[in-house]
């Protein structure tokens, strides 16, 4: 298991793990992606990330907002957007497992 350094690393390692629930309405699903982002936060401080580096990250994102850097597919370090097979680096593939 890959160990996020950063808010992003941390959404794309959730997105990739996170269950789907057909149930959930966009403002229930909008409190857990923000609870969860909360919860990130935390734990990047406990593990040694600075109040200024988690402020710059956000900052950085909102300007980015509205832009195609938005849309850009959140990947975890090291990996591609895509596998030799096609399958999003969110999802894992079995056959480069």
């Amino acid at each position: 298991m890959t160990t996020p350094t950063t808010l992003s690393e941390g959404w794309a390692l959730d997105q990739a793990e996170a269950p789907i629930d057909p149930r959930a309405t966009p403002a229930i699903q909008g409190r857990r992606d923000y609870m969860a982002g909360a919860l990130r936060c935390l734990l990047l401080q406990k593990a040694g990330a600075t109040r200024e580096q988690l402020l710059a990250e956000c900052v950085q994102f909102g300007k980015a907002v509205g832009t195609a850097a938005e849309a850009a597919p959140a990947t975890l370090p090291g990996r591609r957007e895509r596998c030799t097979h096609g399958v999003s680096a969110l999802n894992r593939c079995v056959r480069c497992d």
